[in-house]
């Protein structure tokens, strides 16, 4: 299963809410998305610099982007946000059995 890593910066707004709740609470929230998604968190952390605030690793079914991406909207519109950024994370086992296929690429100046 696919790994998804997430950060997210919180806004003024979103920030009121952890402080109010605590990150444990968030920690609860992302575990309940991921199992929505018919998937697992693997963890959730605070991370301690100016850029991000937390990040996840969710393991996520492939068939999962199209709602992983209207998740993100959803949770972008609140407002609660100020940046977010997520990487699909994969086995290099899985990308070495898709060398083997046709790859149809023309250069640009081909």
């Amino acid at each position: 299963m696919p790994k998804l890593v997430g950060f997210g910066k919180y806004s003024p707004q979103g920030a009121a809410g952890v402080i109010e709740q605590g990150f444990t609470a968030r920690k609860e929230v992302l575990a309940v998305s991921a199992a929505e998604l018919g998937g697992t968190q693997d963890g959730y952390w605070v991370v301690a610099d100016a850029r991000w605030d937390f990040m996840f690793l969710w393991n996520l079914p492939e068939q999962a982007l199209p709602k992983v991406q209207n998740l993100f909207l959803q949770a972008g519109a609140t407002g609660a946000f100020s940046d977010s950024d997520s990487h699909w994370l994969l086995e290099p086992e899985v990308v070495d059995a898709a060398r083997s296929g046709p790859v149809a690429y023309r250069p640009p100046n081909a």
